[in-house]
């Protein structure tokens, strides 16, 4: 089996999450929003699980990796209400469809387009800092947060 040599930790999470698909010139919403779950999160990007690939006339992956003219925007609400929720930019890099079980989802991995952008920074530091309050005896054998 071969290790795969990731940039930095990854983080497990259940969050749902709204993808909204927008024009960049115009900044006008392109579809109806697409409600997901955030699976993990790393400091460069993070995995989704959503239910279907294609959003009308736009498909996920192929309408959005090195396109300039449409963005995809991630809508993430922590648990506490009190929090607003953030939205950030991404970019598709890979997905895959999960063909075993009854839901059959989609996963697709998403690169932060502003990874020093405040809100970004915000959401990172949000699940380092759950994973860094998981006991010593957690992490040693292998149930922290981190994957």
């Amino acid at each position: 089996m071969v290790k795969e040599n990731r940039r930095s930790p990854r983080f497990k999470s259940s969050l749902p999450v709204t993808l909204l698909l927008r024009d960049n010139s115009s900044g006008v919403s392109l579809t109806d929003p697409l409600v997901g779950h955030l699976e993990d999160i790393s400091a460069h990007g993070l995995r989704l699980s959503v239910p279907h690939i294609r959003i009308g006339n736009y498909h996920l992956f192929y309408t959005f990796t090195d396109n300039q003219r449409q963005t995809i925007y991630l809508e993430i609400r922590v648990a506490d209400l009190s929090v607003p929720p953030v939205c950030i930019p991404a970019r598709p890099v890979w997905f895959d469809h999960i063909l075993s079980g009854t839901a059959r989802p989609f996963q697709i991995g998403m690169e932060f387009l502003l990874p020093d952008d405040e809100q970004t920074r915000q959401l990172k530091e949000m699940f380092t800092q759950q994973a860094c309050q998981r006991s010593w005896w957690h992490r040693l054998l292998g149930t922290a947060q981190s994957a």
